[in-house]
């Protein structure tokens, strides 16, 4: 076979995000475990936009708001890491995009408010400034 035809033959793999919180001990404790059981795993941080990057080695504590820690796979490996990562005593829950839980709920009800509040008193502010 020619270097070229074992080219094809190789199959394109995607990374699959298999775990995701927001809660970095849980994080690592589904890593450790993965690395275990020799499943290869990615290491990576999400971000309310959709930005994935790899985790920093020595990673803080805490997040901003609507970032999550991350652990993907390579792609015939989910359903094993999927299955795998149901018997941890992790939560559970992977939120489906990557949107923060509840962001709807957060832009309904008092946020409305609030927001028209500062513009109301930006306006008049700008109003009061220009009026003389």
């Amino acid at each position: 076979m020619s270097a070229r035809g074992a080219d094809s033959v190789i199959e394109r793999d995607d990374p699959v995000v298999v775990y995701r919180t927001g809660v970095l001990y849980e994080a690592d404790m589904v890593a450790e475990a993965l690395e275990r059981a020799h499943i290869p795993l990615f290491r990576r941080v999400e971000t309310l936009g959709g930005l994935s990057t790899a985790m920093p080695v020595s990673p803080p504590p805490g997040l901003l708001p609507g970032s999550f820690w991350a652990i993907a796979v390579p792609g015939k490996w989910a359903r094993r890491a999927v299955r795998f990562i149901g018997k941890l005593p992790v939560t559970q829950q992977l939120p489906a995009t990557h949107r923060m839980p509840g962001v709807r709920d957060l832009f309904q009800g008092w946020t409305w408010l609030f927001v028209l509040a500062i513009l109301l008193a930006v306006a008049w502010t700008i109003f009061r400034m220009y009026r003389g």
